[in-house]
């Protein structure tokens, strides 16, 4: 990629049968800097790669969970140091169009080095530099649709998450079983209940169920219970991994994907997510995982 001005003199040179991995730029600094980002995303994604084939090789190894939290802190240190070396590029070009460029790199599908929700302060400063600069350029105008209507979203968001802070009650949710019958988390009044939302596609979440039957097993007897929420489309595949993972509590879904009615009504954007609602259906934690479950369930059911 090169990033050309009206009037730039620009020379390129490289090997024919390398070119992208060896050509050289002279008279576009820009274009120094992107071969070399790149070059940097390159990499990165090969040692991302590396640690996806680890994980698959150990599946069946006993001790995955200690292989799967040394894996998710290398990714960690992989995003985030690919998340600082790009905002040294925005940082050094803010008033440039290749700070556009550098806001939207992605280290791994459909995942951006940088967040909407977490980094949308520098999202709207690129905007607002940009849009001041270049005005006219379609790029330029796109960024600013984008944060206009991401600004929007998120006063909507941070509305609703005040609806599902913790003292708050779980709002309603009825959808189908397996077997077709639609069951009600209300139905689950009287009984401390996990509300997790999960898929069969979905790899943490896989990760997460042999931790969630251990402590139904554990609690279910003193008033425990698990409601969970598919957002799997393929019904086959949904009942497969319930059969699989050993699932006995409640489940349901309405097999719509990320278009399910529960996703806007709970603000999911990633999974697993999981809500621990007392007796009455109200919040009293979010998002507790493993020893953290495990933790505050002793602590109820002492």
């Amino acid at each position: 990629m090169l990033v050309v001005y009206p009037g730039d003199d620009i020379t390129v040179a490289g090997d024919a049968n390398d070119l992208l991995g060896s050509y050289s730029v002279d008279g576009s600094d820009e274009s120094v800097i992107v071969r070399d980002a790149v070059k940097f995303l390159n990499k990165a994604k090969i040692k991302i790669d590396s640690l996806s084939r680890i994980y698959n090789e150990n599946r069946n190894n006993p001790q995955l969970d200690q292989i799967k939290a040394g894996l998710d802190s290398t990714f960690y240190s992989i995003t985030g140091d690919a998340k600082n070396y790009f905002k040294r590029i925005i940082e050094t070009n803010s008033n440039r169009l290749i700070s556009l460029w550098a806001l939207y790199q992605q280290i791994v599908p459909n995942q951006g080095v940088f967040d909407w929700k977490k980094d949308f302060s520098l999202f709207e400063h690129i905007d607002t530099t940009l849009s001041r600069l270049y005005p006219s350029a379609v790029s330029v105008q796109t960024l600013h649709n984008q944060v206009q209507e991401v600004r929007i979203y998120m006063e909507q968001f941070n509305a609703s998450e005040r609806s599902l802070s913790i003292g708050k009650e779980a709002p309603e949710i009825a959808l189908p079983s397996p077997d077709g019958k639609t069951i009600a988390l209300s139905s689950t009044r009287g009984k401390i209940v996990l509300l997790d939302f999960w898929a069969s596609w979905c790899a943490p979440c896989r990760s997460e169920n042999p931790h969630l039957v251990d402590v139904y097993n554990k609690y279910r007897s003193k008033g425990f219970d698990i409601f969970q929420v598919s957002l799997d489309r393929s019904k086959q595949a949904w009942i497969k991994a319930i059969a699989d993972d050993k699932l006995t509590w409640t489940q349901v879904s309405d097999l719509k994907f990320w278009n399910s009615a529960v996703v806007p009504v709970y603000q999911l954007n990633s999974i697993p997510a999981s809500f621990l609602l007392d007796q009455k259906g109200v919040i009293i934690a979010k998002n507790l995982r493993g020893k953290e479950l495990e933790q505050k369930l002793s602590e109820i059911f002492k």
